[in-house]
């Protein structure tokens, strides 16, 4: 039997996190667009040099973030306690980052949040010591008490029956 692990919040956070890829790849493509303009002088207000740094900055945060989202995803998938707390705490931080830029298109970050809290009440359940109980045998049980007999009974007396006189030999007077 494999081991005991937060399947419910692996998949959700993984879920977000794939929502999150979505929302940033839309952000790099704006991203790239802004190194675009940085090449082209005289599209806009501001100087090229500032839509170079703007778009290098959509480009990295998404895919960094993104990263840490699906590390955080597999950390809760671990089985362990620590790392699932761990990924849990990493899942709920990015879900809060991509709310705010909309990275995760809201459902993304809902769906992190519900995972991330997930992660972080999971609990294993302990296994029980299957071996060491049955090794043991159970306690003995005291040999049932002996039905009680009445005690023998005495013999019974025998019956007096009286004796036959025997004739005498004497000579009866008169």
């Amino acid at each position: 039997m494999g081991a005991e692990k937060a399947t419910g919040a692996f998949v959700l956070g993984l879920v977000g996190a794939i929502f999150h890829l979505i929302g940033g790849l839309v952000f790099i493509f704006v991203g790239t667009l802004f190194l675009g303009f940085a090449g082209i002088p005289g599209t806009g207000a501001g100087t090229p040099e500032m839509f170079a740094g703007i778009g290098l900055v959509l480009i990295a945060l998404p895919v960094i973030f993104i990263v840490l989202a699906f590390l955080g995803a597999f950390w809760m998938y671990s089985g362990d306690k620590r790392r699932t707390t761990y990924g849990g705490v990493l899942t709920l931080i990015i879900s809060i980052v991509a709310f705010a830029t909309l990275w995760g298109l809201f459902l993304g970050s809902l769906l992190g949040f519900i995972g991330a809290i997930l992660a972080l009440v999971w609990n294993p359940t302990p296994a029980m010591p299957a071996p060491a109980l049955a090794a043991t045998p159970p306690p003995a049980m005291p040999a049932p008490a002996p039905a009680a007999t009445p005690p023998p009974a005495a013999p019974a007396p025998e019956p007096i029956v009286p004796e036959p006189e025997e004739p005498s030999t004497e000579p009866e007077e008169q």
